[in-house]
């Protein structure tokens, strides 16, 4: 896949063509200001890879130069996930919601969203009961 860059993008991919290929990306240069991307990491499948590599590039540039690149990839994939996150209202299948608990009970840290909001509330069965009014 082919990926045209802007002149700050390309020479940022350039200098940090090492990060990106350990986290995945194997880019080739293929002319001015232009790469192909041979690989991407099996992490951005539901992801448009050059939109993110071009918005990783310039979060990098424009106001993160004093973030380490692990933090900006952090920032970019917990913003990519909210935006791909079930929505009130949504209608889901029981087979994705049996899904979604099975993904939940490997995550390290399956209590908060990436923001630290709560994902779920436990109740114990008294406040369930005084909840409907039957204690």
């Amino acid at each position: 896949m082919e990926i045209d860059l802007n002149h700050k993008q390309f020479h940022w991919v350039i200098e940090n063509i090492l990060v990106l290929n350990q986290m995945g990306f194997v880019l080739e240069e293929f002319g001015e200001n232009v790469f192909i991307l041979r690989e991407a990491p099996v992490w951005i499948k539901d992801i448009d890879e050059v939109t993110f590599l071009k918005e990783f590039a310039d979060g990098w540039l424009d106001s993160e130069k004093e973030l380490s690149i692990d933090t900006v990839l952090e920032r970019k994939i917990m913003s990519k996930a909210c935006k791909k996150a079930v929505k009130a209202n949504q209608h889901l299948t029981n087979a994705d919601i049996l899904y979604l608990f099975k993904e939940l009970d490997r995550a390290e840290d399956g209590f908060t969203c990436p923001h630290g909001r709560p994902i779920s509330i436990k109740f114990s069965i008294n406040e369930i009961r005084r909840m409907f009014l039957r204690t």
